[in-house]
């Protein structure tokens, strides 16, 4: 499916334009289409014991408008409205075009999940049954900045397996922020990891797309199916999270000891623009409006604050 097909299916909370998009795609390509109570898609192709499952969300942060336009100069897609920037949605729009397009590359059994709410809290994640996950394998999302992140919610085995089929694409473990796998992976106890899909500056009207990278990702997550033995990846005993300095959702501290090395100037981690910064155990280093974005002043003034409460 085309990349522009994806991103003019603009959308926000209300998923439908992109529902009614990819719906008869899925329908032509897999087995079994259906939704469950909560809304989220799910697909299957393929007949398997254990599946590869790939997640990406249906909502984004952007404001729909039928007059916004998609250029592409040099191999980079921005979005503008009325002469002025404008997002795109490419968070989680990448993600959705690597799960649909991944069908062609790869002919190995797949089954994929859109979710709804994963802005607002990972609201349809949060509400997916057992019974539609008994058979996964292990959960690839690809809901993450830049062009080379590995952002682990899995057991060091699975990790070391992601990393070493990364280094030919550029990959390497980092640090990020939570999305829909993070919730999955813990609800489950499966392995799930969270791959950087070439978007960038998400959540602000300056978003934009490199598409060499966005199409590296993809036959990066075409590769991963393919060569990852199919078997369960059970999470390690010790809590999950990101990157190992993820402390378990319900004793979760946001900051660190050292309150002299909690602030610093410099490049925020998620949106990339320079401000003053304050660290985030499970984000690094991030400015003001990322952190109120995710709500992590207020959760955060109080340690005992179940990580939970803002998902």
């Amino acid at each position: 499916m085309k990349y522009l097909d994806i991103l003019n299916a603009q959308c926000r909370d209300n998923t439908s334009p992109i529902v009614s998009l990819i719906y008869p795609y899925l329908q032509k390509n897999c087995d079994k289409v259906w939704f469950d109570e909560s809304g989220n898609l799910f697909a299957v192709r393929g007949i398997a014991d254990l599946y590869p499952c790939l997640v990406s969300h249906m909502d984004t942060v952007q404001e729909p408008d039928r007059n916004k336009q998609f250029k592409e100069v040099n191999g980079t897609i921005r979005g503008y409205l009325n002469g002025k920037r404008s997002g795109i949605g490419a968070d989680d729009k990448n993600g959705i075009y690597i799960a649909l397009n991944v069908l062609e590359l790869t002919d190995k059994p797949i089954k994929l999940i859109f979710t709804h709410g994963e802005e607002t809290g990972c609201i349809g994640a949060n509400q997916i049954r057992f019974d539609d996950v008994k058979d996964v394998a292990y959960f690839l999302e690809f809901d993450r900045k830049g062009s080379s992140d590995i952002i682990n919610y899995g057991s060091d085995d699975f990790l070391k397996i992601i990393s070493e089929l990364g280094n030919g694409f550029g990959y390497s473990e980092q640090h990020g922020l939570f999305t829909d796998v993070t919730c999955l992976s813990d609800m489950f106890n499966i392995s799930a990891v969270n791959l950087s899909c070439g978007y960038y500056e998400a959540h602000t009207q300056k978003e934009y797309t490199v598409l060499p990278e966005l199409e590296n990702s993809l036959h990066f997550c075409a590769y991963l199916i393919d060569s990852i033995p199919l078997e369960f990846y059970e999470l390690d005993s010790h809590p999950v999270g990101n990157s190992k300095d993820f402390n378990s959702f319900d004793s979760f501290n946001g900051y660190l000891d050292d309150e002299d090395e909690a602030y610093k100037i410099g490049t925020c981690e998620y949106c990339l623009e320079e401000d003053e910064l304050k660290y985030y155990e499970h984000t690094g280093y991030i400015c003001p409006d990322c952190a109120n974005s995710f709500n992590l002043n207020t959760v955060y003034q109080d340690n005992e604050t179940s990580y939970l409460n803002w998902l």
